[in-house]
């Protein structure tokens, strides 16, 4: 007799039907609180705790460690409805992203909630909103490779406390910059 016509299922039976019942549980359960601990275990080591209100971006510039905070929070609990309203969800998950990397700080553990929000939207999103938001992360992707490769000091300039000389100096610099290009013209055309 099949497990779905047995009057009294097995325990792991009951177990998917209810998260199957409730997505939003599940996905605050495996996806929100997870990445809450790692987002806060990353301010712990990173030392965001201590540094009072102001936090320092990639660049040196002044960050409200409110503002990094809520944009990481605004990165990653969409994920709780990513299954209901998966649009919504990458839409806010994107904006959170895109502020993140323009504050000149960049994401944290947040990074981890684009896949997880792509993956969300190729299956339980319309086809529009699958290719809209994997074009759109392709994209954050590009942007946030250029934001690291330019806080690195690879676009030209050489920003203070980036530049190292055992590093090995441009040479090395200006081919993580071609790398990058290449990569993302590769996926272009994998994309097509």
């Amino acid at each position: 007799m099949p497990e779905t016509l047995l009057p009294n299922p097995p325990a792991h039976v009951r177990a998917v039907r209810f998260f199957e019942a409730r997505p939003w549980l599940g996905d605050t359960l495996f996806k929100v609180l997870p990445l809450l601990g790692l987002s806060s275990l990353f301010w712990l080591i990173g030392g965001g705790v201590t540094a009072g209100l102001l936090g320092t971006g990639m660049f040196g510039v002044s960050v409200h460690l409110p503002v990094m905070i809520g944009f990481e929070l605004l990165a990653i609990l969409p994920l709780a409805f990513c299954r209901i309203r998966p649009g919504l969800a990458a839409g806010l998950i994107s904006f959170a992203c895109l502020c993140q990397i323009l504050a000149m700080y960049g994401p944290g553990a947040s990074a981890f909630s684009v896949p997880l929000v792509v993956y969300a939207c190729a299956k339980y999103g319309s086809r529009r909103v699958s290719l809209g938001y994997l074009g759109l992360a392709v994209l954050g992707a590009l942007l946030m490779g250029v934001h690291v490769v330019a806080a690195a000091g690879v676009l030209g300039q050489q920003l203070p406390g980036t530049y190292h000389p055992d590093w090995g100096g441009d040479a090395v610099h200006r081919g993580t910059y071609h790398r990058l290009l290449r990569c993302g013209g590769g996926l272009g055309l994998a994309l097509r």
